[in-house]
């Protein structure tokens, strides 16, 4: 599952997985974020935390990186707190330098990813991925 939420006034998205990656969870990621005013200066934090040892396909994962960005932007950093997420996030990085994009850059803690970005008051609301959320 994912979690959306957005802090405005430092353009900031933290998109948050939550137990597992289902590849049919971007389709809807992806509507939501194209949708947002002023796409191109919008940042990023993906934050794995929340997210399940072996919960994602090798080739979900793979297909995405190779694939367009969600957002254009290059400014994007994933949080990976466990050996776990830090080996996906790493094959992802991998895989996204080898199509010829900026791979993210990849912490450990949720606050290091707001210094990256040098956001000391974060304030964070919601976005809904449908309609029925």
């Amino acid at each position: 599952m994912i979690e959306l939420s957005i802090d405005r006034h430092h353009r900031l998205v933290v998109v948050r997985f939550v137990d597992s990656i289902d590849p049919d969870d971007f389709t809807d990621l992806d509507r939501v974020l194209q949708g947002l005013p002023d796409i191109a200066s919008l940042r990023c934090i993906v934050d794995l935390g929340g997210l399940a040892d072996g919960r994602i396909g090798s080739s979900a994962l793979v297909a995405r990186a190779k694939g367009r960005p969600a957002l254009p932007t290059a400014y994007k950093v994933f949080v990976a707190p466990s050996d776990f997420s830090f080996g996906i996030s790493r094959q992802f990085a991998t895989h996204r330098d080898l199509a010829g994009q900026a791979g993210p850059r990849i912490v450990r803690s949720f606050d290091e990813a707001l210094q990256r970005f040098g956001v000391v008051d974060a304030r964070f609301e919601p976005l809904a991925l449908s309609a029925d959320r």
